[in-house]
């Protein structure tokens, strides 16, 4: 197999952060403050710069598409709110529908210290009934994924929220369900894998990809919640850093993003052809500092009870935030 790098012209960080800050109706102090990315709506969390008990910190769901913002109280039992994922999917919430479902999901602030006795807890949002609900989650198999550590990163797919453990398991919720049905996966190549990987949907269909010894892989989960391999990426052929991270999946075409410490590169997976994407300033590092990359395109969903956001560019097609 060969690859070929194509060199295009690529936006700077400051391009792109400018753009994400002018979508919203406060300052976006750094990029973390943009949790999540799902399906067109972004889930922002606006820390309060005075005591709690005074002005608590609010999450925001925000349609860059439409220029909507709704402000959300953060839980109260949550300690630390940034650990908050988006759960939604226009395809359940018509253009035409103002009572949209979008949900934001957190692990309770138990689920790092949870035992048989007392299983870890997802608490909730539904933008239907406004409320926060918490879900006790009893997994298995016991007692490896108690007392454990999740990514924030998720993704939302026909109802179900995937989440990845440090344990080095896929974690599954039905949120249509009450009891959620929570299930743990164990990831592949467990001690071969390059860290935990990472997870996305690509064309409605759910994927896990790694950094495997000499070699990217990516596998599909099937509907009995087996692995299959479906690509491998070599790293033998061109002369790059050995810090090569698959990051994003392009939602609709067969592309994965793939970073190292400067820099993120497109792969074709039917053409093995590499382009050049994104370029970072020369004092930041892509891999040390922790970046999350989301996919967005637009959606025209209305969110109920929203306030207008002023001269917000509206989005055509699909752009990747890098949040640093």
């Amino acid at each position: 197999m060969s690859h070929q790098i194509v060199r295009e012209p690529c936006g700077t960080e400051d391009d792109l952060w400018s753009r994400i800050r002018s979508y919203y109706p406060f300052n976006l102090l750094a990029g973390r403050d943009v949790l999540d990315c799902c399906n067109g709506l972004l889930l922002i969390l606006h820390r309060s710069s005075v005591p709690p008990s005074s002005v608590p910190s609010q999450y925001y769901v925000c349609n860059p598409a439409t220029k909507q913002c709704v402000a959300i109280l953060v839980n109260p039992n949550h300690l630390d709110p940034i650990y908050a994922v988006l759960a939604f999917n226009p395809v359940e919430s018509p253009p035409n529908n103002t009572n949209n479902n979008y949900k934001i999901v957190r692990f309770a602030s138990s689920a790092s210290t949870a035992s048989i006795t007392y299983p870890p807890e997802l608490d909730v949002f539904s933008s239907v009934t406004g409320k926060w609900v918490n879900h006790p989650v009893p997994l298995q198999p016991e007692p490896e994924l108690y007392g454990f550590k999740w990514l924030c990163k998720s993704v939302y797919l026909d109802r179900v929220l995937y989440m990845l453990s440090y344990t080095m398991y896929l974690l599954c919720f039905d949120l249509n369900v009450d009891n959620l049905n929570p299930r743990a996966v164990k990831l592949l190549n467990k001690g071969k894998a390059l860290g935990v990987g990472f997870i996305g949907m690509s064309k409605d269909c759910f994927y896990y990809s790694n950094h495997v010894e000499n070699a990217v892989l990516v596998w599909s989960l099937d509907h009995d919640h087996k692995w299959i391999l479906k690509h491998n990426i070599c790293r033998d052929d061109y002369r790059l850093s050995p810090l090569f991270v698959p990051c994003a999946l392009h939602p609709t075409s067969e592309v994965i993003f793939i970073a190292i410490p400067r820099m993120i590169f497109s792969y074709n997976l039917k053409t093995n052809q590499f382009n050049v994407f994104y370029i970072l300033q020369e004092y930041r590092n892509l891999i040390d500092d922790g970046c999350f990359f989301f996919p967005y395109s637009r959606c025209l969903v209305v969110l109920n009870d929203f306030t207008q956001m002023n001269d917000m560019p509206r989005n055509k097609g699909l752009e990747v935030g890098v949040t640093i």
